[in-house]
């Protein structure tokens, strides 16, 4: 069996049009998105249809992950437009607007898929972060002690998503993976990435896979003025993870959050001084 596992596509289009081509090359046997298909990006709407249209097509297996509880809650409860709690958030308020008659979807998303294949490869289990919830996640410096609570012993195969670091590792009989990020990855590699993984006579083997696309373009539709107007200043944010492939939006969120709340400081401001520091 060929099993490819996608996670963390964000919204980019080029990043997820080249996995896509590179999936119909190897022509899996089945594909799980492990969630975190839209928001942080600028093509909600395009990965979201695209995704969907494989799912009906070819029997993909779609998870929730923490971004799709994101713009499910900004949806239900909404801030008010002009105040700072909206300012923070606009961009998952821009992707909201951007699926339009589609959130449903993605608050009926499962949590977890389980595969029941047959020996030697056994049972795999998929989640977006780790079993402690979509928000807990595992990485490649998680020590065996806080691995062990993180995933499903009993699973050979466990796969996650979430941080945008891929590894591979062993934990007992468990083969974890962690499928690193198709379109936002924060290992340093700008590379798109997935994982493919084959069940033969020895078990699971599994394999990360890098692929170059045109992330100057995902660059540029980042700046463009109607992602910008509509995320506000976070764009820019998004922006520079794109480009170093480094983690920055949460840094940011939780360094300034307070203050911006408190009228002590614009969101306006907070990026510029923000992102002097990571120029």
């Amino acid at each position: 069996m060929k099993l490819a596992l996608l996670a963390d596509i964000h919204a980019n289009l080029p990043a997820l049009q080249a996995v896509l081509a590179d999936l119909d090359a190897w022509r899996p046997d089945l594909v799980v998105v492990l969630g975190d298909i839209v928001n942080r990006g600028p093509h909600p709407r395009q990965c979201h249809e695209l995704i969907h249209a494989r799912a009906r097509a070819e029997g993909w297996r779609l998870l929730a992950g923490n971004h799709e509880e994101y713009v499910v809650s900004k949806h239900l409860k909404p801030a008010s437009p002009g105040t700072p709690a909206f300012a923070i958030h606009q961009h998952t308020y821009w992707t909201a607007g951007q699926l339009s008659g589609l959130v449903a979807a993605l608050g009926a998303l499962p949590d977890r898929v389980d595969l029941d294949c047959a020996e030697p490869a056994g049972r795999a289990a998929c989640v977006h972060a780790s079993l402690l919830g979509n928000r807990d996640g595992i990485y490649p410096e998680t020590d065996d002690a806080e691995l062990a609570a993180k995933v499903d012993g009993g699973a050979r195969l466990f796969a996650v998503g979430h941080t945008h670091r891929p590894f591979i590792r062993e934990l007992g009989g468990t083969l974890v993976v962690n499928v690193g990020s198709v379109g936002l990855p924060f290992d340093g590699d700008r590379r798109a990435g997935y994982a493919r993984v084959v069940a033969g006579r020895g078990g699971w083997q599994a394999a990360i896979r890098r692929l170059a696309y045109d992330w100057r373009q995902t660059r540029a539709d980042c700046v463009a003025g109607e992602f910008v107007a509509g995320s506000g200043a976070v764009a820019h944010i998004i922006r520079r993870e794109l480009e170093i492939a480094h983690p920055l939006l949460a840094k940011w969120t939780y360094g300034v959050e307070a203050a911006i709340l408190s009228g002590l400081i614009s969101v306006e401001q907070s990026v510029t001084e923000f992102l002097a520091d990571w120029q």
